[in-house]
């Protein structure tokens, strides 16, 4: 089973990265699996990484180390993990959109700019 699980996330980083595993990573990926982290949560890392502005073994290893940092294990360890950054990311998003409806799209609805129109730029 670990083997299988070993060769799956090999084969998941090499379609990703266009080239196989050095040796080192292989052996941390390994010993990932080893110590109970499941083969999903590394090929979600991988999809992490992959979508990063430059990715590299050193931006998936960081995320390893907040993994291990946070003991995530399984998928839906990552996931809640992943869903509380988001929030943490940017909380001015975390608030509801407000809703319009049709009748508060009247003439006073929008600012009127065309007292600015015969502002000159010379």
């Amino acid at each position: 089973m670990l083997h299988g699980m070993y060769v799956d996330c090999c084969e998941y980083y090499a379609r990703a990265f266009g080239r196989s595993p050095a040796p080192g990573i292989q052996r941390e990926l390994a010993t990932r699996i080893r110590d109970g982290m499941s083969a999903e949560v590394l090929r979600a890392a991988i999809d992490d990484t992959m979508m990063a502005p430059r990715p590299s073994w050193a931006y998936m290893a960081a995320i390893l180390r907040r993994c291990d940092a946070e003991g995530i294990l399984t998928l839906e360890q990552w996931n809640t993990s992943k869903e509380r950054y988001q929030a943490r990311k940017n909380p001015a998003l975390n608030y509801e959109q407000r809703t319009y409806t049709e009748d508060q799209f009247d003439d006073t609805f929008f600012i009127n700019l065309d007292k600015y129109a015969e502002v000159s730029n010379t």
